[in-house]
């Protein structure tokens, strides 16, 4: 990679961590479309199995995620994923409506470490099918004292 590469990479995920910091403080541009904030999060986890036994998955638990958009781009700490960073392949457990919750695979975009942040990609994107989600849009304004 070029410098200039290295540059708006950079810039690109510092971009995600202002948006990850202004997040935990708290700072949504409003209710999330299509419902409440818990069917925004969803757990990140290590699938044990290759498909469900009568009483579900098999998993190991990470950490949570949360939709910040319809294309299916999630918002986690990055240091939920270092266990992945040789070959683990993270999953998320996404709820349906009137069915038992799915483990769908998630693709790690970008992480900074320094800042505690990352964001996922999930396939194939819920928003299209049938599931129980919503998204948490960020606010572009900073959080203003007692928010």
């Amino acid at each position: 990679m070029t410098e200039l590469s290295h540059r708006r990479t950079r810039a690109t995920i510092g971009t995600f961590a202002l948006a990850a910091f202004s997040c935990t403080l708290g700072v949504f541009a409003g209710t999330p479309p299509g419902g409440s904030p818990d069917a925004a999060i969803c757990p990140v986890v290590y699938r044990l199995d290759e498909s469900p036994s009568p009483r579900g998955y098999h998993y190991a638990f990470f950490g949570n995620a949360f939709f910040i958009n319809e294309q299916g781009y999630l918002l986690t700490d990055a240091h939920v994923l270092e266990t992945f960073r040789d070959g683990g392949q993270p999953y998320l457990i996404v709820r349906r409506p009137n069915a038992p919750p799915r483990l769908l695979q998630a693709t790690i975009v970008a992480t900074d470490a320094p800042h505690d942040v990352a964001i996922l990609r999930v396939t194939p994107n819920p928003f299209a099918g049938k599931y129980r989600v919503a998204f948490l849009p960020l606010a572009t304004d900073p959080a203003a004292p007692g928010q």
